[in-house]
């Protein structure tokens, strides 16, 4: 009889750490999964690797249109301050040849944002502070730009 009350606190003990255990590991998942939705891991990723996969997870996963230039930089990082003036001009061309994917079209006082990428650079286009023109459909996959100077 002595043994058995001396086993019967391990098991209960055992117990406890066992079930203990499976509770942690229930809510390591459950904030993994939320954070996964968010898209903070591949940011994190992307700010470290500036691949452009875990900046295209990124943004499918964490930007939305009207999101705030502070909530993008939050998010991938600082981007860098783009020649508006330049790169207006270049959305002006690209619009006539697409005016679908540019329903916000582009004012002379909209602002770029620019994210490394493996041979390139992405922008975001902000005005008065907001994204605009922005589709999280665009970022489901990722597609390597290659050299821009060939």
């Amino acid at each position: 009889m002595t043994n058995e009350k001396v086993k019967s606190p391990k098991k209960r003990r055992t117990a406890i750490w066992l079930a203990c255990g499976v509770a942690l590991t229930l809510v390591v998942i459950i904030l993994f999964a939320y954070a996964c939705t968010k898209g903070r891991p591949s940011a994190l990723i992307y700010r470290y690797t500036h691949g452009g996969r875990s900046l295209y997870s990124a943004l499918y996963h964490g930007a939305r249109n009207g999101d705030t230039t502070e909530e993008i930089e939050n998010l991938l990082g600082p981007g860098r301050k783009a020649d508006s003036a330049k790169i207006i001009g270049v959305t002006k061309k690209m619009i006539q040849k697409n005016p679908a994917g540019w329903p916000d079209g582009v004012e002379d006082s909209d602002t770029f944002l620019g994210f490394t990428l493996p041979g390139g650079e992405l922008f975001l286009q902000f005005r008065d502070g907001a994204l605009i023109n922005f589709n999280p459909d665009d970022f489901a996959k990722y597609e390597f730009l290659g050299s821009i100077a060939n």
